[in-house]
This record gives C-alpha cells, sequence and structure tokens, in this order.
C-alpha cells in the first residue's frame, strides 16, 4: 500500500506504537498538547490534597485461585464481534457489540465464583462503592484499521464482559450501594468503547454505571511514594467516591512492560487523558514500572482478576497473537495475581519490573503465595508464551524488564 493511501490510524498510530522514534515523537507531541491545551489550564495546575495515603498490602501470604474450564468451544469460541459496515438497529442501539451465549455465560460466571471462593478474602461489603476497570485497550474500530478482525484477535486484546458481568453481579450481592465500570481507552471515548465491547448489556442487568475515566473530573493528588512524580491527575470519582476498586485485566504480552495485568490495568489505566493525552504518552513511559506503582499506591487495588480465556503472546498488547488458555486468575493481593499470571505465560515473575518494584514499595507481595488450582494440576496450566519481538521491544529499563530474551 502507498504512503498516500495508508489510514490515518495506520500511518498515525502505528509509528507511534511500534517503533522507539515514533514512541519519542509521539512524547514531544503529547507534551506541547498537554503544556497549552485549554481544557488543562495550559501550564497552571491546581494541585488537590492527599486523599488516600499509600496502601500497603501487608506483607502475609495471599492466595490466589485459578480455575480452568476444559470446555474451549464454549466460553472461548460462542463469542462473537460480527463487524458489519451498517450495524442493524436504530440509535442509540445501532453500534458494533459482541454477542455470546447463555450457556457461556453461565459458565464464565460459575468460573469467576469458584476463583474468588477458592482465593478468598472478597472485598465488596454492605454500602461500598465500587469501580470494576477492565483493560479496554482501543476501540474495535482501531482493531479493525489494522487488520485485527477475527474473534479470536478481538477477544484477546481487553477483558471479557462477562467476566465483569459476574464481578458486578457479586459487588451487588455483597451490598454494593453503587458499581461503576470504568474505563480509559488510549484513543477512543471510554463510555462508547464499554459499549462497544458489550458492557452495556452487562451495566443493564446489573445496575451498574458505565464511566469513562478520561470524560469526567480530575485534580492532581499527591503520591505518597513520589517514585517519578510528586502528584498525578487522576479522576475525581476513583480517589474520592470509590473505596473499592477491583481490577480485571487481560492476559497479555506488553512491548514496554514485558506483561499487562492487573498492575498495569490500574497504574496506566486510570490517570486523565486530559492531562496525559488519550495513549498517555504525557506520563514517562522511561520510567513507567515506577508510574504504575506511584499511581497504585494512591488508587489501591482491593481485588485482582484476571481474564485468562483467551491470552495475547508476541506483539502485544495490540498486536500480538490469541493463545486459548481457558483461565480466571484471582485473588485480593494484585502482586501475587500478576506473579502468578506470568508465570502461567511461562515468564519469570522477577523478571518483570511492574511486579517487582510493586512488592518492592509494599503493594503486595508474591513470596509465599498460596495457589488453588481447579481443573487441573498447575503444571499442566502453564504455556509458553512467544515474548513480545524483538523490533517491537522498548528498552528494558523502561518496564524495568530483566532480560527480554530470559523471560
Amino acid at each position: 500500500m502507498s504512503k498516500e493511501k495508508r489510514p490515518f490510524l495506520e500511518e498515525v498510530i502505528n509509528p507511534i506504537f511500534f517503533t522507539r522514534r515514533g514512541f519519542l515523537k509521539g512524547c514531544v507531541y503529547a507534551a506541547a498538547g498537554i503544556a497549552f491545551h485549554p481544557l488543562t489550564g495550559g501550564i497552571e495546575r491546581v494541585f488537590g490534597d492527599e486523599k488516600k495515603a499509600a496502601r500497603d498490602m501487608s506483607k502475609r501470604p495471599s492466595t490466589v485461585g485459578i480455575v480452568k474450564e476444559m470446555n474451549h468451544e464454549l466460553i472461548g469460541e460462542s463469542w462473537k464481534n460480527p463487524f458489519n459496515p451498517v450495524p442493524k438497529g436504530e440509535p442509540p442501539e445501532k453500534f458494533w457489540r459482541p454477542i455470546w451465549s447463555k450457556e457461556s455465560e453461565i459458565k464464565i460466571e460459575e468460573m469467576v465464583r469458584k476463583a474468588i471462593d477458592v482465593a478468598g478474602d472478597w472485598p465488596v461489603e454492605k454500602g461500598d462503592v465500587v469501580a470494576i476497570k477492565p483493560n479496554l485497550v482501543a476501540s474495535p474500530l482501531l482493531f479493525a484499521q489494522i487488520g485485527r478482525l477475527t474473534d479470536p484477535e478481538l477477544q484477546c486484546s481487553v477483558t471479557d464482559a462477562r467476566v465483569v458481568r459476574t464481578v458486578a453481579i457479586l459487588s451487588r450481592e455483597s451490598g454494593a450501594k453503587e458499581i461503576y465500570i470504568v474505563a480509559n481507552p488510549m484513543v477512543a471515548n471510554g463510555y462508547i468503547n464499554l459499549r462497544q465491547w458489550g458492557y452495556g448489556k452487562v451495566a443493564e442487568e446489573t445496575g451498574a454505571k458505565l464511566i469513562g475515566l478520561s470524560e469526567i473530573p480530575y485534580r492532581y493528588y499527591k503520591a505518597p511514594l513520589k517514585l517519578t512524580y510528586k502528584q498525578y491527575a487522576l479522576p475525581t470519582l476513583m480517589v474520592d467516591v470509590v473505596n473499592k476498586v477491583i481490577s480485571a485485566a487481560a492476559l497479555k504480552t506488553h512491548s514496554i512492560t514485558g506483561v499487562t495485568l492487573t498492575l498495569k490495568n490500574i497504574g496506566v489505566g486510570t490517570p486523565s487523558g486530559i492531562v496525559y493525552g488519550g495513549p498517555r504518552l504525557g506520563l514517562p513511559h522511561e520510567r513507567i514500572a515506577e508510574v504504575i506503582t506511584d499511581v497504585c499506591s494512591i488508587v489501591g487495588i482491593d481485588y485482582a482478576i484476571i481474564d485468562g480465556i483467551w491470552g495475547m503472546e508476541g506483539n502485544g498488547p495490540l498486536s500480538g497473537d490469541p493463545v486459548p488458555m481457558d483461565l480466571i486468575i484471582a485473588g485480593r493481593d494484585p502482586v501475587a495475581v500478576d506473579a502468578i499470571g506470568t508465570e502461567l505465560m511461562g515468564f519469570q515473575k522477577e523478571s518483570i519490573g511492574t511486579t517487582r518494584i510493586a512488592q518492592a514499595y509494599g503493594i503486595g507481595t508474591y513470596e509465599g503465595i498460596e495457589v488453588k488450582a481447579i481443573g487441573g494440576p498447575l503444571e499442566k496450566m502453564v504455556r509458553q508464551f512467544n515474548p513480545v519481538p524483538k523490533k517491537s521491544r522498548f528498552p528494558g529499563s523502561f518496564g524495568k524488564v530483566y532480560g527480554w530474551e530470559g523471560l
């Protein structure tokens, strides 16, 4: 395809995300936009008072629950996203969205409930205000533009709405006063993105509210750890309103951090896009592991869940290959959950800076984890993922990844 005919997303977005030169150029553009954009108040900033202190997850070992389902056809192949240039229906219901079978919905609910039950420490209590944060990295349109149109390619890229549905149901059963399902995709409107990935149906059933985190008010909060910045611009909903945060991540590789799981889902997926830009290029990606720990120390993660129905290997987080895993991973400690998720991908948890640094600063611990697995022995659940290819990797110092080849 000639340069003149390349679509905008391929011409502009791909070079930013898949080459180091493009990334650095994007950082310059983002910094300029942040400094002078009227919505950010230009250079002048008003900092909010510190609302939440760093949450130390205590050093006691935690339990991680894993549930493996043997019927991949039921849970992995029943999800369909029928791309149609002209979707059926009338506004506001006329848009792309996935469909799935009721049988698969019931089975995945059973898996999530079992994983949480064996892990224990479910945090939601009567009167809580809950935020459930799935990883919805981008809109279906972006994936269509880069040629990812098969159902497995789409499903492995984001958190399955059926998993979050169960988390919302459990929160409601536990007496939650309010439930928000929140999203902060890199180049899309969060609310619209939630609906396009099937979360409208979940909201209708559970009474949850769908919120795009970059479309709501934010303010600056002091970082207790100050590993990178002294303060971060975060949605007030996530710090001042919500008192229980549940990170519901996908199981994917990542070109900067090696893997992207529950810690990164909050650490990069919460800061305001109004300030840091759609792809969060305004954050210092050369210290992204420290940024993630900083943000998690402010926002906190009260429970961590990984949707491993499909995993993504290779060129993540956008263009990797789907891997059928048929797993749900859950636990109260995001460091422990991410460590087990990393090992199930065949990588070493100590090699991943986001997990290692979060442990060092008290976000959680991967020492002494008790794993309770349902559906087979743990060693049979491990699958060796291909890491991000060399041409797409950022320097290991960015995400504090120790040895890409030795992951």
